[in-house]
């Protein structure tokens, strides 16, 4: 039952990669947008931008 199981799980995500999204590459004058606050979560920008300057410009 366990060996039937995994075979159709591997035969599920192997079908999963044939009807998988393409996508395109960016063509010349496209667009594109990073939307989110990776940098700024936290409050984390405002320590990396001291921390350049400490580092660059102790004095």
């Amino acid at each position: 039952m366990k060996r039937y199981v995994l075979f159709v799980c591997l035969l599920l995500s192997g079908l999963a990669g044939v009807y998988a999204q393409s996508i395109a590459p960016f063509q010349k004058g496209d667009r594109i947008a990073f939307v989110g606050n990776s940098i700024t979560c936290g409050g984390h920008y405002h320590s990396y931008i001291w921390l350049y300057y400490m580092t660059r410009f102790p004095d």
